[in-house]
């Protein structure tokens, strides 16, 4: 990629495999050998959604804790920004967007999506990109003052 002239800002593993504490010390030193300053390592706290919906709270909760693990592992390469939609990545709907805005606090926040006119199995990349597109969504980050960028912005 760096001989296409592309400039890698951060890693980031499929599936979240890089919370696993093996593959985490894997990425960061891949990481640190070729001088990328990031790595994609922090998830949304624990809500009452957890309890109410078991199935997400459970793989949020594993993911969660395996993050944790991986943290305490990790150097100064880890990202810090609060990442949301972990759990519903490729599914993500107008409502729990909205929830997610009313819960930013202060600081950097990444949401997890993959917004696009393409399809995939298990992302709904149209579905996603109409709900980031949506005046109610556009309205609300407006409210909240949020500004967007992307990735390399921040590093």
């Amino acid at each position: 990629m760096r001989e296409a002239g592309i400039r890698v800002d951060h890693l980031d593993t499929h599936h979240h495999l890089g919370f696993l504490p093996v593959v985490g010390r894997s990425v960061e030193a891949i990481a640190r050998r070729h001088g990328i300053g990031a790595i994609r390592s922090e998830i949304e706290t624990p809500t009452l959604s957890w309890v109410t919906d078991p199935r997400r709270g459970l793989k949020a909760g594993v993911l969660t804790g395996l993050n944790w693990l991986t943290r305490r592992q990790l150097g100064a390469r880890r990202h810090s920004a609060q990442s949301w939609g972990y759990v519903e990545s490729g599914r993500l709907d107008e409502v729990r967007v909205l929830e997610i805005i009313g819960r930013l606090g202060p600081g950097t926040h990444e949401l997890i999506c993959h917004p696009g006119e393409e399809q995939s199995p298990g992302y709904d990349h149209m579905g996603e990109l109409t709900t980031l597109t949506s005046g109610k969504v556009r309205r609300a980050l407006g409210q909240r003052e949020v500004s967007l960028c992307r990735w390399g912005d921040l590093f």
